[in-house]
């Protein structure tokens, strides 16, 4: 299979040397304004993936900040970025796009409807089906310039289309790449299954001191979920759960369970702690913990909970929170309804939208 990359951060690199040492032709894009730690991979074309599942150096056929080279003819574009990424990504490959082609964003977090009003902006009209999962398939982390490890991959990864009516041959392309792909009935339901924003923010906004102090030795799955942040982040994801449940989703919920050695297990298995607790950070209050997944996840929730008639007050209060942290008004730079275009709807007018 041809398969254009987007996104070169650890996600991406795993992502484009996975798919090499599979046998298929990838082509890795990166954003040019991440040329600097993106030049060991572009001049070597090379990438060394170490730890869990397959390992060795992949031969890249294409490592380039140009679109024009990485997008054309690709059966499969694979968007494997942050979510505050998805719309820079889409203003760079949309003129690029072409009939036929599926976009995968992993994972999503409404990214589909990101890259289809970008697109909409843009004047560009193509026939594409975009899918999104709700986390990445795998936990790794970049062990070198070009290098990453991998510590898990996913065993179950709920994935929906959009239009939702393209999702079973949507989901049988996709899972000849990623075979553990779990059919699920929008990406509505996708988005909602992403328990990252109620596993992240709380452990790292109530390790904020020490995080400050570690001078970047913070671990925050060996430090941070202790019985009593443990509590918070259960209350946190329970008001995710009512979302889900008042707008028809059905289980499973992937709920954080009441012991915390049992996190991820619904997605990861039974080693999804194990794993996290390999992997260190945040060294700073400023990285994805936090401006990501707050802004891109918590405010997203808030938002639909509103439209699905459901209070959030414990998701709004930990995006105060990191507000007032960072000094940024995540309410305003984060993905609400209103931000896709679709300020108004109804909870039956967005399921509908969904197909």
């Amino acid at each position: 299979m041809k398969i254009a990359v987007v996104g070169a951060g650890h996600g991406g690199l795993t992502a484009a040397a996975e798919q090499t040492l599979a046998g298929h032709e990838v082509r890795l894009l990166e954003s040019p304004d991440f040329a600097e730690a993106f030049a060991p991979v572009r001049e070597s074309r090379e990438i060394t993936l170490v730890g869990a599942g397959r390992v060795g150096t992949a031969h890249l056929a294409m490592a380039t900040h140009d679109p024009a080279e990485a997008v054309p003819g690709a059966e499969v574009v694979l968007v494997i970025a942050p979510s505050v990424a998805q719309e820079p990504f889409a203003r760079l490959i949309g003129p690029y796009l072409e009939d036929g082609q599926y976009v995968f964003l992993l994972p999503g977090g409404f990214g589909s409807l990101v890259f289809s009003r970008i697109l909409k902006q843009l004047g560009i009209k193509k026939d594409l089906v975009f899918g999104e999962s709700a986390t990445l398939p795998y936990g790794a982390r970049r062990s070198g310039p070009s290098e990453v490890a991998v510590y898990i991959h996913t065993i179950c990864n709920p994935f929906a289309a959009l239009p939702a009516s393209a999702t079973s041959r949507a989901a049988a392309l996709l899972r000849q790449l990623y075979p553990e792909i779990s059919e699920v009935g929008n990406v509505l339901d996708v988005a909602l299954d992403n328990t990252n924003p109620c596993v992240h923010p709380v452990p790292t906004l109530l390790s904020a001191s020490r995080i400050e102090h570690s001078g970047g030795n913070f671990w925050l799955y060996r430090e941070a979920m202790t019985p009593s942040t443990w509590k918070v982040m259960r209350a946190v994801d329970a008001e995710r759960v009512t979302i889900r449940t008042a707008f028809g989703l059905r289980p499973p919920h992937y709920e954080l369970p009441e012991e915390v050695g049992k996190v991820f297990g619904g997605q990861f298995g039974p080693r999804g702690l194990e794993a996290g607790l390999q992997m260190k950070g945040p060294k700073a209050l400023n990285e994805r913990y936090l401006t990501e997944d707050v802004p891109m996840g918590l405010v997203l929730y808030s938002s639909l909970g509103r439209v699905a008639g459901v209070p959030t007050p414990k998701i709004d209060a930990v995006v105060e929170l990191v507000s007032s942290l960072l000094g940024v008004d995540m309410w305003a730079t984060g993905r609400t309804l209103a931000s896709l275009g679709l300020e108004g709807v109804s909870a039956e007018q967005l399921l509908q939208m969904l197909g």
